[in-house]
């Protein structure tokens, strides 16, 4: 009995908590939006080396031996190309004639 309530409690649980997550990074994602390409740019930059620090302290890491830098500097990199590729990806908005 329990083996099968199992999945339907985790569903539960967990899209009760993504729920209020992704609404608060679609107010994130409006405000950001609004602002400076400059400061979209060096926010990219804190938020990569923000998300390294973050996999450290859970204790993900990336092979090191890639490229032949330094596991800091890998994920480091490797975030801010999925970032300035998710920002590729988003759709543009149309010109106002």
């Amino acid at each position: 009995m329990l083996e099968q309530l199992l999945p339907i409690l985790v569903a539960a649980i967990v899209g009760a908590i993504v729920m209020p997550v992704f609404q608060g990074l679609k107010k994130v994602s409006t405000l950001v939006d609004g602002l400076n390409p400059w400061i979209k740019r060096i926010a990219v930059v804190v938020l990569s080396f923000g998300a390294v620090a973050l996999s450290r302290l859970v204790g993900i890491e990336v092979p090191s031996d890639i490229l032949g830098m330094d596991s800091t500097a890998l994920q480091t990199v490797l975030g801010a190309l999925v970032a300035y590729l998710l920002h590729f990806l988003m759709p543009k908005p149309k010109p106002v004639v």
